[in-house]
């Protein structure tokens, strides 16, 4: 390892540190102040307002173009997974009712035909 005279960079490293400590330092100093977190309290307040105000500009639009609103499609959705819930347990129910095991490879295998001739049986050769 160098000596610290002979080290290029510890004049950096020592400059960043100092900055680091006193960014740091009026930050905490900042924050801690009761403007501080007024600012903070009115901005998130007025991000509120304005997300509201987006969404319900949206929703307007929306019906005026005859488009289902995020909620309307999120709706959909439920009852669309609801809908293949149901259809998923009358399909159980039915194949248990029929003895019938669903799976692709049982229905390949029931549905081949069975070999029921040899092939030739290799001779000498050709003639």
């Amino acid at each position: 390892m160098a000596n610290k005279e002979e080290d290029p960079y510890a004049a950096w490293r020592q400059m960043l540190s100092a900055w680091e400590s006193n960014t740091n330092s009026l930050a905490n100093r900042s924050m801690a102040s009761e403007e501080f977190s007024k600012v903070i309290h009115n901005v998130a307040g007025a991000t509120h307002g304005a997300r509201e105000a987006f969404g319900t500009a949206m929703q307007r639009y929306l019906a005026a173009m005859g488009l289902p609103s995020r909620q309307e499609i999120e709706a959909i959705g439920e009852r669309l997974r609801g809908i293949e819930a149901q259809l998923y347990r009358l399909t159980q129910l039915l194949e248990g009712f029929a003895g019938v095991n669903a799976s692709p490879e049982a229905e390949g295998a029931a549905q081949k035909p069975k070999r029921t001739r040899r092939p030739p049986e290799a001779g000498p050769g050709p003639k």
